[in-house]
C-alpha cells in the first residue's frame, strides 16, 4: 500500500465559531475544490467538531464522562456529528472527490480518550478502490469511562499508527504558530518548544485546544511523519501544501 496524505479540516475552519451548528459552506467548498485540484487521491480527510460537536457536548454537560449520562444526549452528539459529516461529504462529492464516511464512533474504541482500537480494514480497502475515507472527531465508546469525546487530532494520530501516512496537513484558523507576531516556519516538538507559541481560543472547545492538538501530534513528529499547520481560511494554501510547494505555515519536526 502506498503512502497516504491526511488532510485535517479543523472545526474552527469549516464551521462558524460565532454561530452554533452552522457550517461555513463557502470555506468548506473552497477547501474541497483545492483538494480536488491538487490531483492527490491517496487521501484521508478528517474533520473536527467545531460549533457542532463542541457546542452540544458543552450544552449537555457530557464532560467529564459519567456512566449515568443521559443516553439521548449521547445519541444527539453522534447525530450532530453525522449532520456535519454529511456537509463535508456532500462538498467533497460536489468537487469531484469520492468521499465516503467512516464515523469514528463506529470504527474506534478508546481508553481514557485515546484511541486504543481503530478498525481500519474497510477504510484501507476503500483507499485501494480510489475512494477518499472521511473520519472525524467524535463520541467514542471508552473502556475506562463508558464513553469519551475523541478529537479529530487524536484520530489523526491513531490512523497514522495503522496506515503508511506520509504527511499530515492541519487546516486551522491561524497562519501557524507565532512568536513576536511572526509565523514560525518550523517548530521542534522534542522539547515542547511550542509552549510559548500557543494561544487561547475564543470558541467553546471541549477537547483542549491547540495544546491538545500538538500533544496528539508529537508521536508522529518523532517517527518522522511530515506535519504542517496552515491557515485553512486563506485561499490557495491547502492547494500549495498538497502540491509540495512553499506556503505560509508552521512545519512540526522532532
Amino acid at each position: 500500500m502506498g503512502k497516504v496524505t491526511v488532510v485535517k479540516l479543523g472545526g474552527s475552519v469549516v464551521t462558524r465559531k460565532d454561530k452554533p451548528f452552522t457550517v461555513d459552506e463557502r470555506t468548506l467548498k473552497r477547501l474541497c475544490e483545492e483538494i480536488a485540484a491538487s490531483g492527490k487521491r491517496r487521501l484521508v480527510v478528517i474533520h473536527g467538531g467545531g460549533s457542532f460537536g463542541h457546542q452540544i457536548v458543552h450544552d449537555l454537560r457530557l464532560l467529564p464522562p459519567s456512566r449515568s449520562a443521559d443516553r439521548i444526549g449521547l445519541a444527539k452528539v453522534v447525530k450532530v456529528m453525522d449532520d456535519l459529516s454529511s456537509h463535508v461529504v456532500n462538498a467533497m462529492i460536489d468537487s469531484g472527490l469520492p468521499g465516503v464516511l467512516f464515523p469514528t464512533f463506529a470504527v474506534a474504541v478508546s481508553r481514557g480518550a485515546r484511541v486504543k482500537d481503530l478498525f481500519m480494514k474497510s477504510a484501507l480497502m476503500a483507499l485501494e478502490m480510489g475512494l477518499v475515507p472521511v473520519m472525524r472527531g467524535d463520541l467514542c465508546c471508552d473502556e475506562a469511562t463508558g464513553y469519551a469525546v475523541v478529537s479529530g487530532d487524536v484520530v489523526v494520530e491513531a490512523l497514522a499508527r495503522r496506515a503508511a501516512v506520509e504527511k499530515v496537513i492541519m487546516c486551522i484558523d491561524r497562519d501557524g504558530l507565532e512568536s513576536g507576531g511572526k509565523v514560525l516556519p518550523c517548530v521542534r516538538m522534542r522539547d515542547r518548544s511550542y509552549e510559548g507559541a500557543l494561544w487561547e481560543g475564543e470558541a467553546v472547545d471541549v477537547t483542549g485546544g491547540m495544546r491538545h492538538k500538538l500533544e496528539a501530534l508529537r508521536p508522529l513528529a518523532k517517527k518522522g511523519t511530515g506535519l504542517l499547520l496552515i491557515n485553512g481560511r486563506r485561499a490557495g494554501r491547502l492547494l500549495a501544501a498538497l502540491r509540495g510547494g512553499r506556503t505560509v505555515g508552521t512545519e512540526l519536526r522532532w
